[in-house]
């Protein structure tokens, strides 16, 4: 089987990760990914805060009732879409995704973090995304964790087959 392909068969969530934090290099391997993201018109109504700081990640997970759990990940990325772009919501889904395939591509492990867009959103905390650097005009979407796993990934099963109609 083709290489790629076995990378994205392979890819699993990992809820447990080792302390060591990711390289510079990591981080802009990660970066570039989302930049060359594709997006309706080219838009790319994205914008991301990658944090690295274990205080403000358990600030944010203590945010969220229940307390949210970014599994000790030593990243968090939130990603948020320009409210009034074409396509909003599936262009920042798609770039996501390619943080998460580049992730794998480097053997890290990643998990999506759901409750990251419900902190952010929340009138509560409004200043939350000033205070992240998160231009005006912009809603979280979601939240991936990267990291090394310690987790040993396990092939998928239990997966839908009857999901597709193919018309010829």
């Amino acid at each position: 089987m083709n290489d790629k392909l076995e990378m994205i068969y392979r890819r699993r969530s990992v809820r447990s990760y080792a302390d060591t934090p990711l390289t510079g290099e990591e981080i802009g391997i990660l970066q570039k990914a989302a930049t060359l993201s594709p997006s309706a018109m080219n838009e790319q109504p994205w914008f991301f805060v990658i944090i690295e700081n274990q205080e403000i990640i358990h600030e944010i997970e203590a945010l969220h009732e229940p307390s949210g759990n970014c599994y000790g990940a030593p990243v968090l990325i939130a990603a948020f879409a320009k409210k009034d772009a074409i396509a909003p919501l599936m262009d920042t889904s798609i770039a996501l995704a390619n943080i998460i395939y580049a992730a794998e591509a480097m053997d890290l492990s990643s998990c999506i973090i759901y409750f990251v867009k419900n902190v952010f959103n929340n009138p509560s905390y409004a200043k939350l995304k000033e205070a992240m650097g998160v231009p005006e005009g912009y809603i979280c979407v979601s939240g991936v964790v990267i990291g090394h796993g310690l987790e040993e990934k396990q092939i998928a099963e239990g997966r839908k087959e009857d999901i597709f109609s193919v018309i010829i």
